[in-house]
């Protein structure tokens, strides 16, 4: 399981770096998350991606591995 999911951590930076998503979007850091699943904690690191919004003033954070996912912030995949 964790290597699916470097793999697609990998996946979404290479689409990034070809200017085919996350457009406007900058990578400000890398942070560590640990997903709690039903075959236990698995520890990796996300890239933080981050866009200024001149219509709202304020900054949009976005976590591309967490969103393909479906968690929401703070929020762990545990077993049902």
């Amino acid at each position: 399981v964790k290597n699916l999911l470097i793999n697609r951590y990998n996946e979404i930076f290479k689409l990034y770096q070809q200017e085919q998503i996350l457009q406007g979007y900058k990578v400000v850091s890398k942070l560590p998350k640990t997903i709690k699943t039903e075959y236990g904690n698995i520890p990796i690191k996300r890239r933080r991606y981050v866009k200024y919004d001149e219509k709202n003033k304020k900054y949009i954070n976005r976590y591309p591995l967490d969103e393909e996912l479906g968690l929401k912030k703070y929020e762990r995949i545990e077993k049902k």
